[in-house]
């Protein structure tokens, strides 16, 4: 994999109350899901709350809802219309889409209590963020993603910068395969055209962020949720 350039804004700024997207803007999105209100669960269609309901940690669910209350709020002021009236569907690969044929294209990920959602109306796009979790064999994902010369970097490095320059990989590779949307492996075998716009994103905490777009933006906006004169 070649080095990428990073977008590292020197403050994540809280957004606009009323964000505007040029034809050609990408827009970044960076939520704390552990501060975020708790009244984003009542944005939330019947199907996602029991959803939330399902998951085994309640932590986990409260994190998952707010998420997805997040990306109803954003989803709302972009289309301007009421969040609690969006029908989202889940299409291939797990990749969310707006019924009625909305003139928007965005993703969302979400890692811990960390969530990223990406915006444009130019091309499709896709988001990843990974923080570290429990130990895994980094090698061995690596091997079956990524490919000998990339592991044969990875063994040079420490345990530490190892962790970091995985995720690293790991995001780049995940933002492109849900640009694509394809699942896993989808993006070895992509071949038409040109290939996607990609950049990290500086997201703290040791973890890693990426952004894809099928092409580049005319300009790219990172911001923080809530939004200017939230609070």
């Amino acid at each position: 994999m070649t080095d990428l350039p990073t977008a590292s804004p020197a403050e994540w700024v809280p957004g606009p109350l009323h964000p505007q997207l040029d034809e050609g803007a990408v827009h970044v999105w960076r939520a704390d899901l552990t501060t975020a209100p708790e009244d984003l669960r009542g944005l939330l269609c019947s199907d996602e709350r029991q959803r939330a309901a399902r998951f085994p940690r309640d932590h986990d669910g409260r994190l998952w809802a707010r998420s997805r209350g997040a990306l109803r709020v954003l989803l709302g002021r972009y289309l301007q219309s009421d969040p609690r009236l969006l029908r989202l569907l889940t299409g291939e690969h797990g990749k969310l889409a707006v019924l009625d044929d909305q003139p928007l294209f965005f993703n969302l990920s979400h890692s811990d209590g960390l969530a990223l959602y990406v915006f444009a109306k130019h091309s499709k796009v896709g988001v990843d963020l990974e923080l570290p979790r429990r130990a895994i064999d980094r090698l061995a994902i690596a091997r079956r993603a990524f490919g000998p010369e990339e592991v044969f970097r990875l063994e040079g490095l420490d345990p530490a910068t190892q962790e970091h320059e995985f995720l690293r990989a790991w995001v780049r590779y995940e933002a492109t395969s849900k640009c694509l949307g394809v699942g896993i492996g989808g993006a070895d075998t992509y071949r038409g055209g040109q290939e996607p716009w990609i950049v990290d994103l500086d997201i703290g905490r040791h973890g890693a962020g990426a952004v894809a777009a099928e092409s580049a933006p005319s300009e790219l906006r990172c911001w923080n949720y809530p939004c200017q004169a939230e609070g």
